[in-house]
């Protein structure tokens, strides 16, 4: 199972959720 996510769409996404 390999992974394949852009680190800005992960990024962003973490942020959002930190960001809340």
């Amino acid at each position: 199972m390999e992974f394949k996510i852009p680190v800005d769409e992960l990024q962003g996404i973490i942020s959002r959720l930190s960001n809340v």
